[in-house]
C-alpha cells in the first residue's frame, strides 16, 4: 500500500476482496491480512516513512507478526497472544448492590473464583415455583494470557449450572466473551413422541424462538455457550425478548463491534422474563453497553422495620414585632383548637417508638396550619443536588466528554461506519489523555503551591489543606445507616459452633503438649488460667520481645504503648500464634497415627499413657542407663570405658543449656 496513489490502493483492496472470496471455498491456500495496517484505504501514518514507499520500525513489526498469525493457522498452530508487561489492563473485580428492601430474600453463595459471584433468592420470599440462583461474571476471553494462566474458566461456570440447576432456575449475566451468531441454543423439533419410549424424565424444548443477532461471527466459546443452553435448559435472552428483538450490538471497540454480553435464563423462567434491554453505548464509561432486564414475581416488601414517615419539615416564615399577636389569634381560631383539643384529649398514642412519632406529627400539623395563616411565607428556592466537579475537571473536559458521548450513540446506531468508528475512538484517546494531563498537572501546581507557601505563608499553607481535606469528607458519604453497622457488629461477636468445636479439639490437643519446666521464667509464669494461657508465657520469650519493640520503633510510639494497639495498627500478630498452630498440627498428624509416622505415634500413646499414670519419670530411678547430673565430659569418660563392648552403648543424663531436658550420649 502506497500514500501517493490511492487508485491504487483501491485496486488492490479490491483483489484482495476477491482472493478473501476464493481463499473461503477453498482450503488449499489462507490469505494473509493486514487491514491493521490501514485505515480507510489508506495507510496509518506511525508505520509507513515520509517518503510514502516504506515501512517503518513498527510497520514491519506488525508485518511480520500478520504473517506469523497466517502461518500458524496453515499449520494448526493455536494463536496465543502475548501481554505487553507494560499492559496495566487488569480485571477490577465484580461488585453487586442489593436494595434494602428486598435484601431479606437474597443469599450470596461462596465461591472461590474471582469471575463469579452467585446469588440465591429465595422462592418462599419472592413467591416463584422455585429458588432462583443468579450468576454474574465475566469470563477471560479465550486465547487471553489469563486464560493460559489460570485455565479456562468456563468450565468452572459449566460445572456450577449442573449443581445448582438440579435445585433451581439459572439466571447468568455478563461478560462471556462469546459470539454466537443466529445459531440455535436448544433442540430443534424438539417433541415427547420421540422421548416417551426411551427417557420418561426427559424435558423437551418448548421454546424454539428464533434469534437475531447483527453479530455474524461465531467463535469456539460461543460454541460451548450454545452446547451449555442445550445441555442445561437455558435460553439466551438476547435478540428474542421485548426490547431486543434485533439483536444489538454489546461491545465496541477501534476494531469493530460484536455481541459478547448475555443474559441467559433457564427455560421455565423465560415467561417470568418481561424485557430485556441493551442500554446506550457510551465510551466515557466503557467499552460495553449496560444490559438490563425485568423479572416478573409477586414479592411483598415486609413493613414491620418501617417508620411512620414524619411531616415535611415546614417552609420558613416572616417574624417581626406583630407576629407574636398574630400567631396567638391563630391558634384561638375554631378550626386550630378543634384540632389541639382532639390532640390532648386522644388517647389512641402508643408509648413506643411509632405512638411517639405519629403524636409528633399530629402536633407538628396542628402549628402549621396555624402559622400559615397567620405569618407570611418566605420563597425557598429549589434546587436540585448537582455533584461538584473535580478542581482540574474544566470546560475543555466537559465539552470533550459531551462530543464523545455523543459519537457513541451515533457509532451504536451505525456499527458498521468505520469513518465513524476511527473518529469516536480517537476523541475517546484524546478525553483519556486530556483528563489524565489535566489531573497531572493540577497536583504538580497544587505541590509546588504547598513548597512555596509552607515557609513564607501558613495561612494560604493550611487554606489549601484545609480545602483538601472537605473534599475528601464530601467524597466519603456512607449510606449504611447505623443499625446495619449495629447488627453487623453483633454478628462478628457471635459464636461460630463449628469453630468453637475445632478449638476445643486444638486446645485438647494443647493440654498434652508438655510445656519442659525452665523453658521460661517461672516468677512470672506459675499463675496462668486457661483463657490467657499463652499471652503470660509467650510474652516473657525474648523473640516476642523483640517483635513488640521493632513495633514500637516503626509507629515511634513509647514504651507504654497497647500491645493490641500495636498489633492492630500494622496488622501483625504475636508470633506464638504460628508456634502454637505449628506444635497442633505436628501432634495431631502424629494423633491421627500415619504409616509413615507409625513409629513415633507409638512413642506418643506410650507418653500419653505414663502421663496419665504419673509414671512419666520412673525410668530416673529404675533404669540403669540414666545418670541423673552429669557433665558432656564425664559422660565421655564414662562411655571410654565401654568401648569394648562394641558400638551402641549409650546414657543418658540432664541437659546441661536447657533446663528440663534430657540428652542422649552414645559411641
Amino acid at each position: 500500500m502506497r500514500t501517493d496513489e490511492k487508485k491504487l490502493n483501491l485496486r488492490v483492496n479490491t483483489i484482495k476482496s476477491a482472493i478473501k472470496e476464493l481463499a473461503e471455498e477453498s482450503k488449499e491456500f489462507d490469505v494473509c491480512d493486514h487491514n491493521n495496517l490501514s485505515q480507510s484505504f489508506e495507510i496509518k501514518k506511525h508505520f509507513i516513512e515520509n517518503d510514502g514507499r516504506h515501512l517503518t520500525v513498527e510497520g514491519v513489526k506488525m508485518l511480520a507478526s500478520n504473517m506469523r498469525r497466517s502461518i500458524d493457522n496453515v499449520l494448526n498452530i493455536p494463536y496465543t497472544p502475548v501481554q505487553n508487561r507494560r499492559s496495566k489492563r487488569n480485571f477490577g473485580g465484580i461488585s453487586v448492590l442489593v436494595k434494602k428492601s428486598i435484601a431479606g430474600g437474597i443469599t450470596p453463595l461462596p465461591t472461590e473464583n474471582s469471575n463469579y459471584m452467585w446469588f440465591k433468592l429465595n422462592q418462599h420470599y419472592f413467591n416463584l415455583c422455585k429458588d432462583l440462583y443468579i450468576c454474574f461474571l465475566h469470563i477471560p476471553p479465550e486465547n487471553s494470557s489469563y486464560s493460559r494462566k489460570e485455565g479456562d474458566q468456563f468450565e468452572v461456570l459449566v460445572s456450577d449450572v449442573g449443581k445448582y440447576s438440579a435445585i433451581g432456575d439459572i439466571l447468568l449475566c455478563g461478560d462471556f466473551n462469546a459470539r454466537t451468531n443466529t445459531a440455535v441454543d436448544f433442540v430443534a423439533n424438539d417433541n415427547d413422541f420421540i422421548h416417551s419410549n426411551y427417557d420418561q424424565h426427559y424435558l423437551v424444548d418448548s421454546i424454539s424462538l428464533d434469534r437475531n443477532n447483527q453479530d455474524t461471527v461465531r467463535c469456539g466459546r460461543g460454541n460451548s455457550l450454545l452446547e451449555l443452553c442445550i445441555q442445561s435448559g437455558l435460553r439466551i435472552l438476547n435478540g428474542r425478548t421485548f426490547g431486543d428483538t434485533l439483536g444489538k450490538f454489546t461491545s465496541h471497540n477501534s476494531m469493530g463491534s460484536s455481541v459478547i454480553d448475555y443474559m441467559v435464563v433457564s427455560e421455565s423462567m423465560y415467561h417470568n422474563i418481561l424485557g430485556f434491554r441493551v442500554h446506550d453505548f457510551i465510551k466515557s464509561l466503557s467499552d460495553h453497553c449496560m444490559l438490563s432486564c425485568l423479572l416478573s414475581v409477586d414479592f411483598v416488601e415486609n413493613k414491620k422495620n418501617s417508620r411512620v414517615p414524619r411531616c415535611p419539615t415546614p417552609r420558613k416564615f416572616f417574624w417581626n414585632e406583630d407576629s407574636i399577636c398574630k400567631f396567638q389569634q391563630a391558634l384561638q381560631l375554631p378550626s386550630v383548637t378543634s384540632k389541639l383539643e382532639q390532640f390532648v384529649h386522644n388517647s389512641v398514642y402508643s408509648l413506643d417508638q411509632d405512638g411517639i412519632d405519629i403524636a409528633v406529627n399530629d402536633f407538628q400539623s396542628c402549628i402549621n396550619e396555624a402559622a400559615n395563616i397567620a405569618l407570611k411565607q418566605r420563597k425557598v428556592k429549589v434546587t436540585g443536588k448537582k455533584k461538584k466537579d473535580k478542581p482540574w475537571y474544566n470546560t475543555l473536559l466537559h465539552d470533550l466528554k459531551k462530543s464523545l458521548d455523543h459519537y457513541s450513540r451515533v457509532l451504536a446506531l451505525n456499527p458498521f461506519n468505520k469513518e465513524l468508528r476511527a473518529k469516536c475512538f480517537h476523541l475517546s484517546k484524546t478525553y483519556n489523555k486530556t483528563r489524565k494531563e489535566k489531573r497531572r498537572n493540577y497536583f504538580k501546581d497544587l505541590m509546588v503551591k504547598l513548597k512555596n507557601t509552607s515557609q513564607s505563608n501558613p495561612k494560604a499553607f493550611w487554606d489549601i489543606i484545609n480545602t483538601l481535606k472537605s473534599s475528601d469528607q464530601e467524597n466519603k458519604e456512607s449510606g449504611i445507616d447505623a443499625e446495619s453497622w449495629v447488627h453487623h457488629f453483633k454478628e462478628l461477636n457471635t459464636v461460630n459452633n463449628s469453630k468453637l468445636n475445632l478449638n476445643n479439639e486444638y486446645w485438647n490437643a494443647l493440654k498434652l503438649c508438655k510445656i519442659p519446666e525452665g523453658m521460661f521464667d517461672t516468677r512470672k509464669c506459675n499463675k496462668y488460667n486457661s483463657e490467657n494461657m499463652f499471652d503470660q508465657i509467650f510474652n516473657t520469650v525474648p523473640i516476642e520481645k523483640i517483635n513488640l519493640n521493632m513495633c514500637r520503633y516503626l509507629l515511634k510510639v513509647n514504651r507504654k504503648t497497647c500491645k493490641l494497639a500495636l498489633y492492630g495498627e500494622l496488622g501483625r500478630f504475636p508470633l506464638y500464634i504460628d508456634i502454637i498452630m505449628s506444635m497442633v498440627k505436628y501432634w495431631i498428624r502424629l494423633y491421627n497415627d500415619k504409616p509413615k509416622d507409625a513409629l513415633l505415634s507409638e512413642a506418643l500413646a506410650e507418653n500419653i499413657t505414663m502421663i496419665d499414670n504419673n509414671q512419666q519419670y520412673v525410668w530416673k530411678n529404675k533404669e540403669p542407663w540414666y545418670h541423673g547430673k552429669m557433665t558432656r565430659l564425664e559422660a565421655e569418660s564414662l562411655l571410654e570405658k565401654y568401648k569394648d563392648m562394641g558400638d551402641g552403648a549409650f546414657l543418658v543424663r540432664e541437659s546441661e543449656s536447657v533446663i528440663g531436658n534430657y540428652t542422649t550420649s552414645f559411641l
